[in-house]
């Protein structure tokens, strides 16, 4: 058609007008473009001459105010293409959704508050299918946005809010995106307990999370501090939670051995009503391989964070030598023991 061999051709005519020109031309384009959608031309080319102007707006540096005012409608017809791709995946929804997802990181990185204002105004809307695609379009584009005090705290609230509906198919998705988060430390501000219980509760041995968003919360708690991780161990909790929080402990603990970084948890002595002191760690986590009988792995797996704190702990002069003697010499002993145990159980 004439119409799709014409948006095609503009596309690269708009690396050929100056930056001042295309800034003034900028909303008449945007809107003419648009409306093709109401004609009879294929989602392609107008997707793919949207993408190119948006990428000649950004080589031009300039049309950010401009292109603002035309943010609402490009996130309409942009976000219908993400939608798309899930339904069907022939060679050109697959195209409309590479070139759709290209267009959003340009807008972000040239409007990110007007953008950031319209992510999160979609991800509380009650369109559970909307809410979906928004997650996953601002977890890509999450890295163009700067990391502001006022953006965490606003992101943080929606993201509660939404834990809080618990809805069952934004569940993937939303972990997905709290993956995005805890990889720019949004677990150490305030609201971040309210996350870190959820992915607990989600990650709760027997619980009713599917496998995969019970090994995705696994991955997420992972990207925790340990010292916020032994706080939460310290205190009452299920089991089934238990176990596989210790796990993550664990693993994290060795990983922080690995690096070559020994962060005494005896330095936070100092503090006591923030984080728990080595010989509160040490009691607490003993007290529970006294129990090996509530669930599988359970003593197992309190003796086994243990062993892999006392490079950190057991030597800290906070400690009494006594009590560092036995973290090093007795916990890989009462390991053993539990685990020949373990054994015989599962063996008869």
């Amino acid at each position: 058609m004439v119409a799709e061999e014409t948006l095609n051709t503009l596309g690269d005519l708009f690396f050929l007008l100056k930056p001042t020109k295309l800034n003034c031309q900028l909303c008449w384009l945007i809107s003419h473009v648009l409306m093709m959608s109401k004609a009879d031309v294929k989602p392609f080319y107008i997707i793919q001459c949207l993408s190119r102007l948006l990428e000649a707006v950004a080589a031009g540096e300039c049309g950010s105010v401009n292109l603002a005012s035309k943010l609402d409608d490009l996130v309409v017809l942009l976000s219908s293409q993400m939608i798309w791709k899930v339904i069907n995946s022939d060679s050109h929804t697959l195209q409309n959704h590479n070139m759709a997802l290209k267009s959003f990181h340009i807008m972000t990185r040239l409007c990110h508050q007007e953008m950031v204002k319209l992510f999160l105004k979609s991800m509380n809307c009650r369109d559970i299918t909307e809410v979906i695609v928004t997650l996953h379009i601002f977890r890509d584009v999450f890295q163009e946005v700067p990391q502001t005090m006022e953006l965490k705290a606003e992101v943080m609230e929606t993201i509660i809010n939404l834990i809080k509906e618990n809805s069952k198919s934004v569940r993937l998705p939303l972990l997905q995106f709290i993956e995005k988060l805890g990889a720019y430390n949004y677990f150490t501000l305030q609201q971040g307990d309210v996350v870190i219980n959820h992915l607990i509760k989600l990650s709760e041995i027997g619980s009713i999370s599917d496998e995969e968003t019970q090994e995705l919360s696994v991955s997420i708690l992972h990207l925790v501090a340990l010292l916020k991780l032994i706080n939460v161990l310290c205190q009452p909790m299920s089991p089934m939670a238990f176990v596989p929080l210790c796990k993550t402990a664990t693993d994290v603990a060795l990983k922080v051995q690995d690096l070559g970084h020994t962060p005494y948890l005896g330095s936070h002595h100092f503090n006591p009503t923030e984080y728990p002191s080595p010989q509160v760690v040490f009691v607490t986590l003993l007290m529970s391989s006294l129990m090996p009988y509530k669930v599988k792995d359970f003593g197992t797996t309190s003796l086994w964070l243990l062993h892999a704190l006392h490079p950190l702990n057991s030597l800290h002069p906070v400690i009494n030598f006594k009590l560092g003697q036995v973290w090093k010499r007795e916990i890989p002993k009462m390991i053993q023991i539990l685990e020949i145990f373990n054994s015989y159980v599962t063996d008869h």
